[in-house]
């Protein structure tokens, strides 16, 4: 082999810096690969959920609901006791707190 092409140099230099060289290649087009499917996966359209799937999903985002208001020290089930934020009375129904409200004043607005 004549000027160490194609085959092994003298210190093996050449084969080591082409299959580096190769290597990097490779590397460059498989980063490559992985965006076109992760581009053509986002602009695929979805599938159209079936039934059963929506019941299935609704169920789900239920249990999330109940679980949630469970959590936050509520029965789902039962209607929420209406308070009045400037006297802290408790009333069975929004209507009776608004007619509170309205008789004594009590209305605030409610900081984000």
């Amino acid at each position: 082999a004549a000027g160490g092409e194609g085959g092994a140099g003298v210190e093996g230099k050449p084969d080591e810096e082409d299959a580096d060289d190769e290597a990097a290649k490779l590397l460059a087009e498989l980063d490559e690969l992985k965006t076109q499917v992760a581009a053509a996966n986002a602009a695929a359209p979805k599938k159209k959920e079936t039934k059963k799937q929506r019941r299935r999903r609704l169920k789900r985002e239920a249990e999330v609901a109940e679980a949630k208001a469970r959590a936050a020290g509520g029965n789902p089930g039962e209607p929420r006791a209406a308070t009045c934020d400037k006297c802290k009375a408790v009333f069975p129904s929004r209507s009776k707190l608004f007619a509170h409200l309205k008789a004594t004043g009590h209305a605030s607005l409610k900081s984000r």
